[in-house]
């Protein structure tokens, strides 16, 4: 995810979707990344890149993450909208309007 910011409101957006597998009881891998979970000490390996990882409010995070990919669901609609009638211009601003509507 990363997070965009324009004159209307701000908010995650899905850059990049990745499934990581299973190799052991404490490594999952993918392409690009690579997450090992060893009791305390979780890291999170991306491009030879180590990242510790601390413990997460999931609650939140789903709500991030919720938020993420209606907001990037919306911005592609606009997208399609505006090629298919191009004299008429929807404004993908109005997803960040609507996120608090429907949360």
């Amino acid at each position: 995810m990363v997070y965009i910011m324009d004159k209307a409101g701000s908010g995650p957006v899905i850059q990049k979707i990745d499934t990581l597998d299973k190799s052991s009881s404490t490594q999952y891998f993918s392409n690009d990344h690579q997450l090992v979970v060893d009791g305390k000490n979780q890291q999170l390996r991306v491009s030879n890149k180590v990242l510790p990882l601390a413990s997460v409010n999931t609650s939140l995070a789903y709500f991030d993450l919720n938020k993420a990919y209606y907001l990037t669901m919306y911005f592609g609609l606009s997208d399609t909208l505006n090629k298919k009638y191009p004299l008429y211009h929807y404004s993908f601003r109005n997803g960040f309007y609507s996120w608090d509507a429907v949360r």
